[in-house]
């Protein structure tokens, strides 16, 4: 069974290594991942200031998510998931988690700069992309894309996984199952 919970500050060095297992992932070069160490670093005080859960499987961490709320607007900052858990469903179950609390703390719109490697993850979830942001790394000039999910317009089917069920009833809401999460 797969249980997601708020994150504590005592998380953050494995949450920073989630992130960067997950990124190395994609075949980045090495001198890419250096560079963008300091970024998918994550610290005590996001994780106390900003929604912040994770994914638990047998009391290991497998996954998880930050969210930051700034009015109407929330930005999904992090999803990362395991390497060995990529293509299982987790992630998705993460982001109808995010989505939930981004409903519950007033965001009209999630808007997130995607991997690219993540953009149709996100885009088979319902994003629509509304442009792009420059990306350089390591003076290699890239542009990653900004999708956006209106949250009035999202629902989703019911997730079964591994014990872990979501719902999309209560008027297109989605409800992750009370055995399944826990704040």
């Amino acid at each position: 069974m797969i249980l997601i919970e708020r994150a504590i500050p005592d998380n953050a060095d494995e949450l920073s290594r989630i992130s960067l297992e997950s990124k190395s992932h994609w075949g980045y070069p090495s001198e890419w991942m250096a560079a963008w160490t300091d970024a998918l670093r994550i610290d005590r005080d996001q994780i106390v200031a900003h929604a912040t859960f994770v994914a638990r499987r047998d009391n290991e961490l497998i996954g998880f998510y930050l969210l930051r709320i700034d009015g109407e607007k929330a930005l999904l900052e992090h999803l990362w998931v395991r390497p060995n858990q990529i293509g299982r469903g987790l992630g998705r179950l993460l982001f109808v988690h995010a989505v939930e609390q981004a409903r519950t703390r007033g965001a009209k719109f999630i808007e997130i700069e995607s991997d690219p490697n993540a953009e149709g993850f996100y885009r088979r979830l319902g994003a629509q992309r509304v442009g792009t942001v420059n990306a350089t790394v390591v003076d290699f000039p890239r542009e990653v894309p900004v999708l956006r999910f209106q949250l009035d317009q999202i629902s989703f089917d019911p997730i079964k996984m591994d014990g872990t069920s979501v719902s999309s009833g209560n008027g297109g809401r989605i409800k992750p199952h009370k055995s399944a999460c826990k704040e």
